[in-house]
């Protein structure tokens, strides 16, 4: 459902001036305060006007200093790298289920065609996963996408799911690996 917010109009307090903006919801009071802080600093030179508004946590390019650029840059790295690991992670269990059934890995995604798919045909169904290039190492024993063998069969993500909670179920009610 679309927030339909009352927005009226921001208004200079000076009795004698017209200025206002339009535009700016209601609900965002800071940011019609700096609004009407900058225009009164400007047009009618109020020393109140001139001080710095509250800051907000955010960062504006008129305001960010390079120590809080390069600390912006640090949090990126950091959290790219976490990204990273993760991906990381469930490629070693890709290429775990990838060791137990019949699949493949090429360049076959038309929307990604700079990522490997893996695909991997269970009981289940097929299942299938993008990888990254640097995970690659993970799927030496997977065989490359060749003509003969069996393109994605339009699952879902979810559907993908469903078939490897059944895979698990299935596994486990056969007494997995004990």
């Amino acid at each position: 459902m679309t927030d339909l917010s009352p927005i009226t109009p921001v208004r200079c307090p000076h009795p004698d001036c017209y200025w206002s903006v339009h535009g700016i919801p209601d609900k965002y009071t800071e940011a019609r305060t700096r609004h009407i802080a900058a225009h009164e600093a400007e047009e009618h030179g109020t020393a109140a006007a001139r001080q710095e508004p509250e800051t907000t946590g955010r960062h504006t390019v008129d305001s960010i200093t390079s120590d809080q650029l390069d600390d912006l840059q640090d949090r990126l790295q950091r959290a790219e790298a976490e990204r990273d690991a993760a991906y990381r992670e469930r490629a070693h269990l890709v290429a775990y289920l990838a060791s137990r059934y019949l699949s493949h890995i090429g360049h076959t995604d038309p929307d990604a065609p700079d990522w490997p798919v893996v695909i991997v045909e269970t009981p289940a169904g097929q299942m299938s996963w993008h990888i990254a290039e640097r995970d690659l190492e993970l799927f030496g024993h997977v065989r490359p996408t060749s003509e003969g063998l069996t393109g994605w069969d339009g699952h879902t993500t979810e559907e993908k799911y469903a078939r490897l909670i059944d895979l698990t179920a299935a596994r486990a009610a056969e007494g997995g690996d004990r």
